[in-house]
């Protein structure tokens, strides 16, 4: 048996060191969806299986598996309904794509699908939302939100 004297000796030392030594505590949820393992969350038919890149803080950017890319996700921005998201674009457009024909500066497919590349692969405008092949869902993202660089989307959970 340990006396009492140097219990508390032991458990104080650490705090009377110049040391500080942080043990993150990591959550056990991002959006409402729990972990799996390796900090993975199914999502559901919100964006499917998601990887939050746990070395950002606050989690912003979240790595989604059915459209292969990481986008700009922050919890604060996940409500009830679903969430705005910043997606990465970067993809270069033909020339001479017809402007008549084309969504965002894609072309149209033979299958009637806009291949966005791996901005969100292939999608179908339908106004001011797009069916996306790769989410089996719809989104909102009117044509005028691509800046170039990416969009902001609002991605529904129930879609």
């Amino acid at each position: 048996m340990i006396p009492l004297s140097l219990f508390a000796l032991l458990l104080l030392a650490p705090l009377q060191s110049s040391r500080l030594i942080l043990v993150p505590i990591a959550p056990a949820h991002w959006g409402g969806y729990e972990f799996a393992e390796d900090w993975w969350a199914d999502t559901g038919d919100f964006l499917g299986w998601v990887r939050p890149n746990t070395r950002v803080i606050h989690y912003s950017y979240t790595y989604v598996l059915d459209l292969g890319t990481y986008i700009y996700l922050p919890q604060s921005n996940i409500d009830d309904e679903g969430g705005w998201a910043y997606v990465f674009d970067g993809v270069e457009r033909p020339p001479e794509t017809d402007p008549e024909t084309a969504w965002g500066g894609h072309a149209p497919g033979i299958d009637g699908f806009h291949d966005t590349g791996h901005f969100l692969g292939p999608v179908a405008p339908v106004g001011d939302f797009v069916y996306i092949a790769r989410l089996d869902g719809f989104a909102y993202l009117p044509e005028d939100h691509l800046d170039g660089a990416g969009a902001w989307v609002y991605f529904y959970k129930n879609h």
